[in-house]
């Protein structure tokens, strides 16, 4: 068992490895990548509870003790992909590892990856490849910035509104209640096309422009936009709010042929 505490008191030092950076954990506890054996290998980034780190050594049951390198520099494999899409690793990008798979990537959705550490090179976009990690473990704090992000929104799976407008609702998740929403960004992955302009607003069911202080911006063109929040943003803050994604054509939303976007709102989870 890690840590018994059965022969120590209290002000006795356990470890004094590089100030306690070397951890010793069951391997049960640990979530790391899917090996056919089901356990952790050498060298696997690996997570249990709030800790990162990186596995000294394979293991052969799940009762047996692994080393864990909680700080260090690491040749580790790195997905090039953030919460938008295929993005490319630079130096100095945040390096974060999925809590149920151990996927490193630079997904920063709070509800499924955590910091992991920061890239020291480089990695083309929406490969997957080997990149210099610093493990460090960031401390999650109350307040600081979460997002939700949408999936992929095809044109056609908007309802048409019988109008110039079509709308689709995000089913990727809801903002919570309590969210203080900062604003929104809208990466148009292909462009709207059919009509002779088509905008995008985001909002709610009965106020389509919530998210969306900016209330013509051109989604016709492959992008990324950001708009700023209304003053009414803030109308729900109370309940959790289903995003909804609106597109407005120039004449009929029937004329609109193509189109696909992500939608990401930036929020402060408050307490």
């Amino acid at each position: 068992m890690p840590y018994d505490m059965t022969n120590y008191s209290a002000g006795q030092e356990i470890s004094s490895t590089y100030e306690g950076r070397h951890l010793e954990m069951t391997e049960s506890l640990l979530t790391h990548p899917t090996h056919t054996d089901g356990f952790v290998d050498k060298g696997d980034p690996v997570l249990f509870g709030k800790q990162v780190g990186v596995a000294f050594k394979s293991a052969a049951a799940a009762t047996d003790l692994i080393a864990i390198d909680t700080e260090g520099i690491w040749a580790l494999s790195v997905v090039a992909v953030d919460a938008a899409g295929n993005s490319p690793v630079a130096r100095g990008d945040r390096i974060y590892i999925n809590t149920t798979t151990a996927v490193l990537s630079k997904i920063a959705t709070p509800a499924t990856n955590m910091p992991f550490g920061i890239a020291l090179s480089t990695l083309a976009t929406g490969t997957t490849g080997v990149v210099a990690v610093k493990v460090h473990q960031d401390p999650e704090t109350m307040g600081e910035i979460a997002s939700l992000v949408s999936e992929e929104l095809d044109h056609a799976a908007f309802t048409d509104s019988t109008g110039a407008s079509g709308y689709i609702d995000v089913t990727a998740g809801q903002l919570p209640a309590r969210a203080l929403v900062l604003g929104t960004s809208v990466n148009v992955t292909e462009g709207f096309a059919g009509d002779t302009t088509a905008v995008v607003e985001v909002g709610v069911a009965g106020d389509t422009d919530r998210f969306s202080s900016v209330t013509d911006q051109s989604v016709l063109a492959i992008g990324r936009v950001a708009m700023g929040i209304p003053v009414d943003g803030q109308d729900g803050f109370g309940a959790a709010q289903t995003v909804r994604v609106t597109v407005t054509g120039g004449a009929d939303w029937g004329n609109i042929t193509a189109g696909k976007l992500f939608v990401t709102i930036y929020y402060i989870p408050l307490a």
